[in-house]
């Protein structure tokens, strides 16, 4: 696909237009319930890729912060077990808000289409209440709060359809190349 435009003003718009349309975001669980998790534990909720492009941010939707902090990371897919396997991104702590709390991790690796990725958090103390509702896959372990394990614990436990954490992942995705063209050739192929 091939689209023209007047000049460098008609490109950026154009290009912004396209990522504003395509604004891939995939979601967890969702925001029917609310649960208070108990500290010292990592949470993961299973995700696919809609969509192909580089990660922006990873959120959490909260309901209560409990004035504290968080972690949240991104983990690639162990198809074996079906539960996380290699860290890919993390966000060091940053203070919670009510509502979504979308942050930008350190490293920004890229998503494909049709992957299994797990989107991992966990609270600095309990007082925390999330979003959550009962649709999904989670995986859990026991876990004192700070960095991320490279690897996801083996003894963790697995659960399908209960206490899914309403947590998204956002991505820049891969748009079409834009030209210009005269004013006269103006259009849309």
């Amino acid at each position: 696909m091939t689209y023209r435009t007047r000049g460098r003003a008609d490109e950026n718009e154009l290009r912004r237009a396209l990522l504003d349309a395509l604004d891939p975001t995939d979601t967890t669980g969702g925001s029917t319930g609310t649960y208070a998790p108990p500290a010292n534990y990592l949470w993961a909720m299973k995700v696919t890729a809609s969509a192909s492009g580089q990660l922006q941010t990873l959120g959490n939707n909260i309901s209560l912060t409990g004035g504290l902090a968080a972690r949240i990371a991104l983990y690639d897919h162990n198809a074996g077990s079906d539960k996380p396997a290699s860290l890919l991104a993390e966000k060091a702590p940053y203070s919670l808000v009510v509502g979504w709390n979308d942050q930008a991790p350190a490293s920004l690796p890229d998503i494909v289409q049709g992957t299994v990725y797990w989107i991992a958090v966990q609270h600095s103390a309990e007082g925390v209440t999330v979003y959550r509702n009962d649709s999904g896959r989670r995986s859990n372990n026991a876990y004192t709060y700070g960095a991320f394990p490279a690897t996801w614990p083996a003894g963790s436990v697995q659960t399908n359809n209960s206490i899914i954490f309403n947590l998204r992942m956002t991505y820049e995705p891969i748009i079409p190349t834009v030209t210009t063209q005269p004013a006269s050739n103006i259009g849309i192929d």
